[in-house]
């Protein structure tokens, strides 16, 4: 027989947990005449099981039908939906890894290409705004803008310069095939970007300023210079923040826009 504290000990979890685990019904340890509980080798066995099945992402009350009530085919479905949402997470932890990949390349390279211009390729992305002039654009947000909220860190921040006015907003961006592959819904009031060629730049803004027509004279002037024009709006990916020398808060964005001449 053994104490709770050394079954916890045996299978590296809290004692809470498994008193949390009897709770709810799935374990009934036997309790000495004092009243401390105490598991024989079936009980460690059963917690094994139970901790098999947390790792496979069953729910508690999952569980507890595949130990106690489940017939084959209540099994089997059970097994399936389980199946369904690794494959989801996994979809999603891809999709997580890739922006912090991209995150890391752009990383290494943005001293060096701080407002310097470069002709990249771009995947399509997805996009909603919802903070312009520093104001949320609408107080309750629509299922688009909670899609992109319940979807980060697979969506990042991303900014938007108008073509028209160069009014600037801000909001959430995905790329298309992870939206398609996790989702499978893409609500009308997303905005496409497709720029299989387009032209990128690393803008930065420092402590209280933000993203502003000032801040992007430097752009403003590249165009004007090559006399070209911008064929859409030019989106953004908020690669992060870091703590300059002087411990003030620098904020890095990398644009992408589309000309033409």
């Amino acid at each position: 027989m053994y104490k709770i504290n050394e079954v916890a000990k045996l299978l590296n979890v809290s004692s809470e947990l498994l008193r949390y685990y009897e709770r709810m019904g799935l374990i009934k340890p036997k309790r000495n005449p004092g009243g401390y509980r105490y598991y024989d080798k079936e009980d460690i066995n059963l917690l094994l099981g139970i901790l098999r099945y947390k790792k496979m992402n069953f729910t508690l009350a999952e569980t507890a039908k595949l130990l106690y009530e489940n017939d084959y085919s209540q099994t089997w479905r059970a097994y399936e939906a389980a199946k369904q949402r690794s494959e989801y997470e996994i979809k999603k932890q891809q999709a997580i890894l890739k922006n912090i990949s991209f995150i890391v390349d752009e990383w290494k390279n943005i001293e060096a290409n701080y407002m310097i211009f470069k002709k990249e390729k771009s995947e399509k992305i997805v996009r909603i705004s919802m903070i312009e002039d520093e104001h949320i654009i609408d107080k309750h947000f629509s299922h688009a803008q909670k899609q992109m909220i319940e979807l980060l860190p697979v969506s990042f921040i991303s900014p938007l310069i108008r073509k028209e006015d160069h009014r600037i907003e801000f909001g959430y961006a995905i790329r298309a095939d992870d939206l398609q592959a996790l989702e499978g819904i893409i609500y009308d009031e997303y905005e496409v970007f497709d720029y299989p060629e387009c032209v990128t730049t690393i803008v930065k803004t420092i402590g209280k300023n933000r993203l502003s027509n000032e801040s992007l004279t430097f752009l403003w002037k590249y165009i004007a210079d090559n006399a070209m024009v911008l064929k859409g709006d030019i989106w953004g990916y908020t690669i992060g923040n870091y703590i300059n020398e002087e411990g003030i808060d620098v904020r890095v964005h990398k644009l992408f826009f589309s000309l033409s001449s």
